[in-house]
């Protein structure tokens, strides 16, 4: 049998990343962690065939630090490493994984990942295969700006447990992002009325990430898709004169009015 450690924060990923590793009878779970510190103990006291490994938990260091900590190891595991992000996978080639999968994960994809497994299973420790680097900076390359962001959102599960699942959305579908001062998070506004909150990512890395599609910073606080503007008017009250409306809805947005100029020269170079 594999003796395999599964290590994610996010619970639905976790569940249904062991739900899919059911399917491989020489494939044992014998240990699961959601964070960086139960995983190390885990690692220092139990000896182990394979990892699956999130890079990002909670933050992108939290996973590299415990694949260093594999590195190190006079027999260390194997590591597969999990990632909505091609990019974070790229910096963790350094640690000599065995594969990557690219979240959503899908059982194909786990075949080929477990196949390897299964090649290497009496090889001792790998190096780094150059073909899986090679589809890593493909698939970095080939990321479109119109292919879906990833979301990690504050919830609760049924037993009012905070939890922390991913969401994959359109760039189109986001109606506008605010930056919430008192929490020091994000949200986003969709469409379609949803609201995802607690987000740790700052407006400045969503204004970048988002930055070749019609996102524009109209205010400290808020990033907007311009696609969704219906139009401006003057604001009545409050700190700044001009408020910014949205279509199909009844939200209004302040406009920073060093902004103003620089809004209506995007809106008019819209295609």
């Amino acid at each position: 049998m594999i003796r395999t450690l599964i290590v994610d924060d996010e619970p639905l990923c976790l569940d249904e990343l062991k739900h899919l590793l059911s399917q491989y009878k020489d494939i044992n779970i014998d240990f699961e962690a959601s964070n960086a510190s139960d995983a190390l103990i885990i690692l220092q006291t139990q000896t182990l065939d394979l990892v699956f490994l999130d890079i990002e938990m909670g933050n992108e260091k939290a996973g590299l630090k415990i694949a260093r900590k594999i590195s190190e190891q006079k027999s260390p595991p194997k590591i597969i490493f999990l990632t909505a992000h091609p990019q974070h996978a790229l910096k963790a080639f350094d640690f000599q994984p065995l594969h990557y999968l690219l979240k959503p994960i899908s059982q194909s994809k786990l075949d080929l990942a477990i196949q390897r497994v299964r090649d290497l299973a009496d090889t001792g420790p790998t190096t780094p295969d150059e073909k899986i680097y090679e589809k890593i900076v493909n698939a970095v390359h080939s990321m479109e700006p119109a292919g879906r962001i990833t979301i990690k959102y504050r919830a609760r599960d049924k037993y009012n447990a905070i939890i922390r699942p991913t969401v994959y959305l359109p760039p189109n579908d986001i109606l506008y992002i605010h930056k919430d001062k008192l929490s020091n998070t994000t949200k986003v506004f969709t469409i379609d009325g949803k609201l995802f909150e607690g987000i740790r990512q700052t407006l400045q890395k969503f204004e970048n990430l988002l930055s070749e599609s019609s996102f524009f910073r109209i205010h400290t606080s808020y990033l907007v898709n311009l696609q969704h503007v219906e139009g401006q008017k003057p604001r009545t009250s409050g700190e700044e004169s001009n408020i910014l409306t949205l279509k199909n809805t009844t939200t209004e947005l302040p406009i920073s009015k060093l902004k103003i100029s620089a809004l209506k020269a995007a809106l008019e170079s819209l295609d």
